[in-house]
């Protein structure tokens, strides 16, 4: 009995934590667990840490600096590499102007070279300051209104009306992106 719910609870944790690549944070899975199950005294993150008990060297758990809980993750993926990578999403999202999606994702799959994923996707899942923009580009949000104007006209290199600007800028960068009107605009 022991042996076939051992099988069963690691064949649906694996499905869960194999459609994320092999790496997710565990609040991702625990909130599939809870809809499959209604949720009530146990959390879907507890049902998690449990299963990861349970199915011994399977997975793991780790805390990651940048990332607000636990992340899930194959053994293939080693603890001191994923803070690596959560480290490295963040510095590449911190600088400005953003570096080129390409460029970003070359030097994070660098890092994960056997994650199955986009590792930019990856990094915006864990990382939970980090935020894509239209263009692809990592950054950390909200970007003043005078950098973000600058980049989206080196991005189009056309004139544009201003309230055109206003509309790609506010697209590029999110809702967050200050437009005060005593902005430069």
């Amino acid at each position: 009995m022991k042996a076939r719910l051992k099988r069963r609870c690691g064949s649906a944790f694996d499905s869960v934590l194999d459609g994320f690549g092999g790496i997710a944070r565990i609040d991702e899975i625990g909130k599939r667990l809870e809809e499959a199950r209604p949720s009530g005294i146990v959390t879907g993150a507890a049902i998690v840490r449990l299963l990861v008990r349970i199915l011994s060297g399977r997975a793991y758990l780790v805390e990651v600096e940048g990332v607000d809980v636990e992340v899930v993750s194959r053994p293939v993926f080693d603890k001191e590499t994923l803070r690596a990578f959560a480290a490295e999403v963040i510095r590449l999202a911190g600088q400005w102007p953003p570096v080129e999606p390409e460029a970003a994702r070359r030097a994070l799959i660098g890092l994960l070279p056997h994650f199955p994923g986009d590792p930019l996707s990856l990094g915006v899942r864990l990382c939970e300051d980090v935020q894509v923009a239209d263009t692809g580009h990592l950054f950390i949000g909200p970007v003043e209104a005078k950098p973000s104007i600058a980049f989206v006209l080196d991005q189009i290199r056309e004139p544009s009306a201003l309230e055109d600007l206003k509309r790609k800028v506010l697209t590029v960068f999110g809702p967050d992106t200050p437009s005060r009107a005593d902005t430069d605009w």
